[in-house]
């Protein structure tokens, strides 16, 4: 709830996405940003919720928080949000590295249901292999837009409009809010568009990066060994991607 009197402030900017795709750059980068996955109480990493908010209180409050910030944003004539889109593949991997204690305590534990319990006594990549394959969220990006921003906002994926025929950015409007939509290959590149479209400088900053994390060699081998399987593995992911709905 700390971020709350952003909200209010002039030059406040929601950085309203799925994670991992890029954003933390645009976030750091700039004053008045906020930067959420969710107001819906939609995480992108389940088990985390769950061991973080184990109790009702905590719970009711974080949901709570999710509505206070809802109420804010309906509070305000305009609002502009950044969002930014990733293959569901590479961002789902990373996301799952992002918070693999989490997962991998589920993994285990089930927590509380033997049902979901492994008893997986490998090693290695293949047991990362096992948990990721059997207990991540893999159509989390593929929901997430109609879930949080296409819910708050009532803008849908066929509203936007290509910005430029050489870019991989889209913008939308309707009723006070103005969304601008990226690939993740241009949050580095297209500093001039998000400048002009939050009104303040824009300047990456490299910040939550897979490749810098304590687990950068096991991410990178477990992507070297199983991308290309898991897209084999879940085929209709990619096909089902909202980015594929994008006028490209």
């Amino acid at each position: 709830m700390r971020d709350l009197k952003n909200f209010t402030k002039r030059n406040f900017v929601l950085v309203y996405q799925m994670g991992k795709v890029g954003s933390s750059s645009i976030y750091n980068s700039m004053s008045g940003a906020v930067n959420v996955h969710t107001l819906y109480g939609n995480p992108p990493n389940p088990p985390h919720l769950q061991l973080s908010y184990p109790w009702l209180l905590p719970r009711v409050k974080y949901f709570f928080s999710c509505l206070v910030r809802r109420f804010l944003i309906y509070s305000r004539k305009h609002t502009k949000i950044v969002t930014v889109v990733r293959c569901p593949y590479e961002r789902n991997i990373s996301m799952f590295f992002q918070a693999l204690p989490f997962w991998m305590a589920e993994y285990y534990s089930g927590f509380g249901v033997a049902s979901r319990a492994h008893n997986n006594k490998g090693e290695g990549l293949e047991v990362l292999w096992d948990c990721f394959k059997e207990n991540f969220n893999h159509d989390y990006p593929v929901r997430w837009f109609d879930n949080e921003i296409g819910r708050l906002t009532g803008i849908k994926i066929s509203d936007f409009v290509k910005v430029d025929a050489n870019q991989r950015i889209w913008r939308a409007s309707k009723k006070g809010f103005e969304v601008l939509l990226l690939d993740v290959s241009e949050v580095r590149k297209s500093t001039s568009v998000i400048s002009n479209f939050c009104g303040q400088d824009y300047s990456p900053v490299d910040v939550n990066v897979g490749d810098k994390k304590w687990y950068a060699q096991v991410y990178r081998d477990f992507k070297e060994r199983y991308l290309e399987e898991y897209k084999a593995t879940f085929p209709s992911l990619g096909r089902a991607s909202f980015v594929n709905e994008l006028d490209v």
